[in-house]
């Protein structure tokens, strides 16, 4: 083996290491052992909907609201009838007892009296169905959630139930999910998801908002007595905000990234038990890669199942891109990033990348002789910084807010794509970008700018930024 490959095996060896502390493959990842907990508000549950159907709606573009819990009723629908209201007026001005009781209650103090003529109303209309022979009725206050769910034929539990009577309802193809919490809370948690969302967009420019379909419930040896629970399919999503009475939130897909299976788990099941979990493919569907998992799991171990939940929620899944993209696998010929002049210089002892470092460069006057087009003003050391950059040198520019950094780097920018280059920006947040493209703007090279960040990879903004560079004005003036 020669030095070359060698260093080749090496930075292979070094990358690998690398991509596995990408994935945090340790317990306090949520990908695998998520926590569910009704003081967690940075989650919402669905219950008693067809998971299968959803996932391709969502898949399909449909955007779904959040239905909240039934608010408890003081009397049932069937007491709103004609029947039954004519059955009680009758009552009310005839029965003796009725009349008594709510002559007495005008005794009582204001506080109780309201009380008082409650209960004397239900007794009324208990009397009046057990007149008309009708079963009777508990009002729904004081009801626990379970309780009032059966109350309006809403399957309390967590597990979503697949069968061909729910198929054929009108309300598992609506455009609602169904959740266990009531309007306020459900208003509260969906806030706080938009939020969090929201920001890690803007900050890291990956979105953590998920719409997890199944989870595996595994334990960690066979003494263990606590169970964690993985997330299987993790659907990439977005929360839609609109005004209304109150916010209105809708659940629809983000554009231009696909579901995709639970690769920190699949990679944690291989190295710790010599699971090889099922990948998750095109053409499968939520129950068929089930089935998939369970035929592999079970047999294995027994005390292992698959919970149908559906969960919408943050996970930790910022990394995960770097981790597939660093995986030499998916490398085609010719794309080994281990042949890669300054990859081998960073990993391997060779002479410094950056063979101008610690000199001062060239001196003012000849730095202006070779400067290119600028957009904005520069000071000597950036008019220095530029010129190596587009000599083809390697720099770091440090410097603390406020110095100009940003300046600089639309400056060599602009500066490059006079001279028809292309240049691939990238900084860790989305304001970083911002600041950069805004300065472009300004200065009239916005059509120019391609935006590649999450936000912007969805098919009606790509077509508006090819639109605006297409239908550009050619510039009347002449830049020298």
């Amino acid at each position: 083996m020669d030095e070359q490959e060698t260093n080749n095996h090496y930075i292979k060896e070094q990358i690998n290491d690398l991509r596995k502390h990408l994935l945090s493959l340790n317990l306090g990842n949520n990908l695998l052992d998520y926590q569910h907990s009704s003081k967690i508000f940075t989650q919402v549950r669905i219950i008693d909907e067809l998971h299968d159907n959803v996932f391709e709606q969502i898949e399909a573009g449909k955007e779904f609201s959040f239905c909240p819990l039934p608010k408890p009723r003081l009397v049932p629908d069937d007491e709103e009838t004609s029947e039954f209201l004519s059955s009680l007026d009758k009552y009310k001005k005839e029965n003796i007892i009725y009349l008594h009781a709510m002559e007495g209650s005008k005794n009582r103090s204001r506080s109780k009296q309201t009380k008082v003529m409650e209960q004397i109303e239900r007794q009324a209309r208990d009397h009046v169905r057990q007149g008309l022979g009708w079963n009777a009725w508990v009002p729904e206050i004081g009801l626990n959630i379970d309780e009032l769910c059966n109350r309006h034929e809403i399957n309390p539990g967590f597990e979503l139930i697949q069968d061909d009577f729910k198929k054929s309802k009108e309300r598992y193809h609506d455009s609602f999910l169904q959740t266990r919490v009531d309007e306020k809370e459900i208003s509260l948690r969906l806030k706080r998801l938009y939020d969090r969302s929201k920001l890690s967009i803007n900050q890291k420019g990956v979105g953590t908002l998920f719409c997890a379909f199944g989870f595996l419930q595994w334990y960690e040896s066979d003494s263990t007595e606590r169970s964690c629970l993985a997330p299987l399919i993790l659907f990439p999503v977005e929360l839609n905000r609109y005004r209304g009475g109150m916010y209105d939130y809708r659940l629809s897909k983000m554009g231009g990234v696909k579901p995709t299976g639970n690769l920190t788990l699949e990679v944690y099941l291989r190295k710790n038990f010599g699971i090889d979990l099922p990948k998750f493919g095109m053409d499968d569907s939520l129950e068929s890669y089930f089935k998939k998992v369970i035929e592999v799991v079970s047999p294995l171990n027994p005390r292992w199942k698959l919970c149908r939940y559906m969960t919408v929620g943050i996970f930790d899944y910022l990394k995960i891109a770097i981790y597939q993209d660093l995986d030499s696998k998916s490398w085609k010929p010719g794309e080994d990033i281990t042949d890669h002049e300054y990859i081998q210089k960073l990993f391997t002892k060779h002479k410094p990348i950056f063979p101008g470092e610690g000199s001062n460069g060239m001196d003012v006057g000849e730095c202006f002789k070779v400067v290119p087009l600028l957009v904005s003003n520069a000071d000597s050391s950036q008019h220095n910084a530029i010129t190596e950059i587009l000599k083809g040198e390697h720099l770091t520019i440090i410097g603390p807010p406020g110095t100009g950094k940003s300046q600089t780097i639309a400056n060599t920018i602009a500066a490059a794509t006079y001279e028809g280059k292309k240049v691939l920006f990238v900084a860790e947040k989305l304001a970083a970008l911002e600041v950069v493209k805004d300065r472009l703007e300004n200065v009239g090279l916005g059509p120019f700018c391609f935006n590649l960040h999450t936000k912007g990879l969805t098919t009606k903004e790509v077509r508006k930024a090819l639109d605006r560079r297409i239908n550009m004005e050619k510039p009347t003036y002449n830049p020298r």
